[in-house]
């Protein structure tokens, strides 16, 4: 009785454009652009670590006066 009754199944987000194709067509261009934003991303994760590995760790220097290193 109550599935004879029920409307129109709307699953996902683009079944419920699929009239005007324009969830379909979002859907494509988001799953197009997602393994280059990846990539971009993992590049730009590999470009900071290693600026952070070329930059020097501060610190005192050797040869300063700092306290605890007494002559």
């Amino acid at each position: 009785m109550i599935a004879a009754s029920a409307g129109e199944g709307l699953a996902c987000p683009s079944c419920v454009t699929a009239k005007t194709g324009n969830g379909y067509l979002l859907a494509t261009a988001v799953l197009l652009a997602l393994p280059f934003a990846s990539l971009a991303g993992f590049a730009l994760w590999l470009r900071r670590e290693s600026m952070m590995r070329r930059r020097p760790i501060p610190g005192p220097d050797p040869g300063s006066d700092s306290p605890g290193h007494e002559a």
